[in-house]
């Protein structure tokens, strides 16, 4: 059975024959917990006095890997105890610290310190005062003054609240992948619907710039996750500076790593049709094909319930992998509309893109139509076929092809120039 609580203390603070202030401390502790907590409270402290110079018994950091709670009776006795010092920077290595945002670790200030010469462990702890003024004397509280008793209650209940979070069903944590700027919206929606039905989201801290410390900062946050969520937008996303892949393709590769583990799923998300590198692309159909839930759905909310779905262990086949196909703009006068065809037809079979065309009106009335299509076709689209066959568009071609390279690199689109003669440069 693991202990509520290790009380680490220095012995000096313990006298006389070690049968002093601590001890009666710890017999009253016990009889308020066990209050509390409605059974009988396990509290470990080390009664024997042994030697500063001696060395620390294994069976000391075998009740702190037991245990869920540091309690630190402090006084300068205690900050000069090596021996403290080895407990807590134990408790804080193995155990952790907090939980849920609650401190793991209790300080009972049997003295009053100064709070800088606090060890780090404490400067976030919760702090019961165990000590009183009178006539300008600071000294510990009577074990046989009321207000005694009434300290060591306040300290139970508290401790029983944090038992309580410690022992509570642990809250399942999903990993939402950063994205984006395009799916950043969507990701934030998706984040505080978890967050609003007690699930908790990583990563919940800047992670490491560079690609070794981002990969690994990405790997720890995984272990403790059953979900792993991508949203992967249109863009291939940023690369560190050390590295020429990105941060999105990073988390998606590292994720990868524990498709195999059980109970850990990963679900991606692929509202629109990406420009990446064939790299990416590739290993995007390789999770598809291990059925990975690769989910093309543009719906939001869809996507929401799909997520709620596999969290809850709801039975449910994943939906059929999007096709990883190619989208290829083709774009041209209205007067050259009627000849695209064949171009269409090439770039359907057998180079298995999908194709959206559209025509450059110069009829007024048809203007915000195409403007409209134009923009939405150059989002979806992986690369651009302007088809020109009117020679006397020269000048409209040059700006557009201009335009295009302007606003896209050369990693993201493709542009071919359908024309018998070449385009000057």
């Amino acid at each position: 059975m693991p202990y509520d609580v290790f009380i680490s203390y220095a012995h000096l603070d313990n006298l006389p024959d070690n049968k002093g202030w601590v001890t009666e401390f710890h017999r009253r502790l016990e009889i308020y917990l066990t209050e509390h907590l409605g059974r009988p409270a396990q509290i470990w402290r080390e009664a024997k006095r042994i030697s500063e110079a001696s060395i620390i018994p294994p069976t000391l950091f075998e009740a702190i890997d037991q245990s869920l709670i540091l309690l630190a009776i402090t006084s300068p006795s205690y900050i000069v105890s090596e021996w403290c010092r080895a407990e807590r920077d134990y408790f804080s290595s193995k155990v952790g610290t907090t939980v849920d945002n609650y401190s793991r670790v209790f300080r009972v200030e049997k003295l009053p310190l100064n709070r800088l010469a606090l060890p780090p462990v404490f400067q976030d702890s919760t702090g019961f005062k165990f000590f009183q003024e009178e006539d300008g004397v600071t000294d510990k509280l009577s074990e046989s003054a009321p207000e005694f008793d009434k300290a060591i209650n306040r300290l139970a209940f508290r401790l029983k609240e944090v038992l309580d979070k410690i022992k509570a069903p642990q809250r399942k944590i999903v990993y939402l992948a950063e994205t984006t700027r395009d799916l950043e919206e969507q990701r934030e929606n998706i984040r505080k619907d978890l967050e609003q039905r007690n699930f908790k989201v990583l990563p919940n801290v800047r992670k490491p710039w560079d690609t070794k410390g981002y990969e690994e900062s990405v790997r720890e946050d995984l272990k403790s996750c059953t979900l792993a969520v991508h949203l992967i937008g249109r863009n291939y996303g940023d690369c560190p500076e050390d590295g020429d892949l990105s941060y999105i393709h990073l988390q998606t590769r590292v994720a990868a790593e524990r498709d195999k583990t059980p109970d850990f799923s990963r679900l991606i998300w692929l509202p629109k049709q990406i420009v990446g590198k064939d790299e990416f692309m590739k290993e995007l159909e390789q999770s598809a094909a291990a059925n990975v839930d690769v989910y093309s759905d543009p719906s939001l909310e869809n996507l929401k319930t799909r997520i709620d779905d596999i969290l809850n262990g709801r039975s449910k086949s994943p939906p059929p992998p999007p096709a990883f196909r190619k989208y290829v703009y083709v774009f041209c006068d209205k007067g050259d509309k009627d000849s695209i065809g064949p171009v269409e037809e090439y770039l359907y079979d057998p180079l298995e893109c999908e194709v959206y065309s559209a025509s450059r009106n110069l009829e007024n009335d048809d203007q915000g139509k195409f403007l409209s299509n134009h923009r939405q076709f150059l989002e979806y689209s992986h690369g651009v076929v302007i088809y020109w066959q009117n020679p006397n568009l020269q000048n409209w071609v040059r700006n557009t092809v201009q335009l295009l390279r302007r606003d896209f690199d050369d990693q993201s689109l493709a542009i071919y120039v359908a024309l018998s003669s070449t385009l000057g440069s």
